[in-house]
């Protein structure tokens, strides 16, 4: 085995991903101020590649929420998608797209030439025509190399509930529609729709439906879908914030009714995790415990990360947008960077998206320069970049996998993953929430490096 020193590769509020292929080596790293580590702060690292703790991670962890509406209004000019749009997302090729109207999506209005398309309910808009529907968005999977995850509303027009009945017609209309159109398929390994997610955080505000309302709306749609469509795959609706009430064990528990009723019947379950005002690792403990509950009844069920983002801090008194920045500037990137490392070591999970594609609101993926229409990424952006540089195909043991501190709520300093692939590539990717900067030592078990080269990225963090 060899060492491979960096000093200072490892900065405060740094996010980096460091490649080993051969005899190369290529740094991407997103840091903090510029600071010498002295050799006290030397970081000791060892990974062994023969110890694999994930195969096969899925390159669905870097997948993206897609309001028509949002995704219109920012990145859909004169019919077309924006080609630089295509160039900033081919990057993440097999990334999961969530593409989603809400619960009020009428998807025969967003259908056909777009002369004759109708004005349908758009969150916080109003009504508005929809240029970009499904046939567009499966135009966007084609050139992207994306898989979608499609949002179904399982309520009805204008987040007004219609009759069950007509609901089931509506989407398996659309089912029917999207065998013929777009996509031409609903499952299968060259079909791009993934899941179809049964409904979006009905349990929450206006709908306030109980496990009960939503499972016996939902569980005959799927029922019928799967009596046509045999490898059609559903994801149920997790709770909604669990983490905002006071849950006990209960029977009537929203994810353990849920999951008894309709685990057996889907193949995923979704959940909406926002942090950092809970830390990185309360979140996992919501993931472990929705898996927990859904695997009881169904072992093969994986967990849908439909929702992710760093939640910005809401103000007592003043105005929320004030604080949106946190959520896609850079301290947003290191906080989502922290997600990811932490989802690529969850067996349970098979996809994330991060929420969303827009260039207004608190979570912005590109932003946009009004007095030229120019759009340019988020830091959110190049954080998720700077993973997929060094996202290889398995995960594989290092030591330390985190840092004790107390800079971060979470416990830790610093997070560490390790992968691999079959052509011998190795990868370090890490985030160093402390305000020290360390330097690094690195181990690879079995491994020597010769003529070495390395390359450094560096962004400050907030």
């Amino acid at each position: 085995m060899s060492d491979f020193k960096l000093s200072n590769l490892s900065k405060p509020a740094t996010l980096f991903a460091l490649g080993v292929m051969g005899q190369f080596a290529s740094i991407n790293a997103i840091a903090g101020l510029s600071c010498d580590a002295k050799a006290s702060n030397t970081l000791s690292i060892t990974v062994n590649p023969a110890k694999v703790v994930r195969k096969d991670v899925p390159p669905g962890l870097f997948g993206f929420t897609l309001d028509w509406f949002q995704f219109q209004h920012g990145h859909f000019r004169n019919g077309n998608i924006r080609p630089e749009t295509i160039s900033w997302l081919k990057p993440f090729s097999g990334a999961l797209y969530r593409y989603s109207g809400g619960n009020a999506f009428e998807w025969t209005k967003a259908i056909g030439p777009q002369a004759v398309r109708k004005p349908v309910f758009a969150n916080y808009k109003g009504m508005v025509r929809p240029e970009f529907g499904p046939s567009e968005f499966f135009n966007l999977m084609e050139q992207v190399q994306g898989k979608a995850v499609i949002l179904l509303n399982i309520v009805g027009p204008e987040n007004k509930p219609s009759p069950p009945l007509q609901m089931h017609a509506d989407n398996l209309d659309y089912l029917s529609w999207l065998t013929t159109n777009g996509p031409r398929c609903v499952a299968g390994d060259r079909c791009p729709i993934v899941y179809f997610e049964l409904g979006n955080e009905v349990d929450w505000e206006a709908m306030k439906w109980s496990a009960l309302d939503y499972s016996r709306r939902v569980l005959p749609l799927v029922t019928a879908a799967k009596s046509q469509y045999p490898g059609i795959k559903f994801a149920a609706m997790g709770k909604t914030s669990p983490w905002s009430e006071r849950v006990e064990i209960v029977k009537d528990e929203f994810d353990s009714v849920v999951a008894v009723k309709m685990a057996r019947d889907v193949d995923a379950v979704t959940i909406h995790p926002y942090y950092d005002g809970l830390p990185i690792p309360a979140m996992r403990t919501y993931i472990d415990d929705l898996a927990k509950k859904y695997r009881a009844h169904n072992p093969g069920l994986s967990v849908l990360v439909t929702e992710h983002g760093r939640w910005p801090a809401m103000p007592k008194t003043g105005d929320w947008s004030t604080n949106w920045y946190q959520a896609s500037g850079s301290g947003g990137a290191i906080s989502t960077a922290d997600f990811m490392l932490m989802l690529m070591n969850e067996q349970s999970v098979s996809g994330a998206m991060w929420h969303t594609i827009s260039v207004t609101g608190p979570w912005q993926l590109f932003h946009l320069n009004k007095a030229n229409d120019a759009i340019y990424p988020s830091a959110v952006y190049w954080a998720l970049r700077t993973l997929r540089a060094g996202f290889l195909t398995d995960v594989i043991a290092v030591t330390p996998p985190t840092v004790p501190g107390g800079r971060y709520a979470g416990g830790y300093d610093i997070r560490l993953v390790s992968m691999k692939n079959k052509e011998g590539n190795i990868s370090l990717m890490g985030v160093n929430r402390s305000a020290q900067a360390k330097a690094i030592a690195l181990t690879i078990v079995g491994s020597s490096f010769k003529n070495t080269e390395a390359q450094l990225r560096v962004m400050q963090g907030d």
